[in-house]
């Protein structure tokens, strides 16, 4: 299946430049502003009578204008297929895709530094050939570092406080820091991960890293788990982080473990919360479809 949809893309963009078959929901240049502007926020399906890539998987394509040096985020969502995500640059070159936001998020996510002006695709597509169903894109620009950093923060956890945005950006940036390194966020579904969840605490939050330094701070478990403690102290509804990296397999997870001291209430916030942040457990792969208990990971 892989093969095949390298081969799809492959050809993706010689698609692009020869049908001119593009879906726009917004035409025209948007001006800069201090935030995060959303471009696109629309609910779609793949289904009979869509285009067809050469794997056999449907895919329907939204345009939008855009300036050099933007921050574009791209996100495709869906419960009833594998989503997929392409962007096509005005040239209708291939300059980024995703499958998955992360091992326990399948849903699709590209953040990237646009190179040039003008009208880019974004290629909502199924991973999977002859799959079909509804599902949510939300193309979002924004003019600056910081503006993107605010802007992930604010949607990883639902219904957030200020406070808890604020935190999940600072460490954003902290993070980054002087380092070679980016740090992206994204909600966390802990419902599709495990079986059961601290009542008080349902979301969690993907913390993405790329560049060079990204596998030395994996390796630093003391910093990770403070800056999961530092997240849980100000996220009252956060209880796990996960971080992880282009590598495969790359993922740690360090969470809110009341249970492991004696006494101690799923109700605590603050710096008593944070106290009890540790990384969780690692365990055997088993089948997909089993959820893990609280405290476990899959480890490679």
């Amino acid at each position: 299946t892989g093969d095949n949809k390298m081969r799809a893309l492959l050809k993706l963009g010689a698609v692009f430049l020869t049908t001119g078959l593009l879906v726009s929901t917004h035409w025209g240049h948007r001006p800069l502003t201090a935030r995060a502007d959303t471009l696109v926020e629309t609910q779609g399906a793949l289904g009979s009578g869509d285009a067809i890539l050469d794997d056999g998987s449907l895919y329907d394509q939204y345009t939008f204008s855009a300036t050099s040096g933007q921050y574009v985020t791209i996100s495709l969502e869906s419960e009833d297929f594998d989503p997929y995500l392409i962007l096509l640059d005005p040239n209708g070159q291939r300059i980024s895709e995703n499958d998955d936001v992360s091992r326990a998020n399948r849903n699709s996510r590209v953040i990237v530094t646009l190179p040039s002006t003008g009208l880019y695709t974004a290629v909502a597509n199924s991973y999977e050939s002859g799959k079909n169903g509804r599902y949510a894109i939300k193309i979002d620009i924004a003019s600056n570092r910081r503006t993107l950093s605010e802007a992930l923060a604010s949607s990883a956890v639902p219904e957030s406080t200020a406070a808890c945005s604020d935190a999940i950006a600072t460490m954003t940036l902290n993070v980054e820091g002087d380092r070679d390194v980016s740090a992206w966020v994204s909600a966390l579904p802990l419902e599709r991960v495990y079986s059961q969840l601290p009542s008080l605490r349902p979301h969690g939050v993907t913390v993405a890293l790329s560049g060079p330094a990204a596998v030395d701070m994996m390796s630093s478990p003391q910093l990770l788990t403070q800056l999961s403690a530092d997240l849980v102290a100000d996220c009252a509804t956060v209880s796990a982080v996960v971080f992880n990296t282009d590598t495969p397999a790359a993922e740690r997870t360090f969470g809110f473990l009341p249970g492991n001291q004696s006494g101690r209430s799923q109700a605590v916030q603050g710096d008593a919360a944070a106290e009890l942040v540790e990384g969780f457990n690692c365990v055997e792969p088993t089948e997909e479809s089993t959820l893990l208990g609280w405290g476990e990971q899959v480890c490679p």
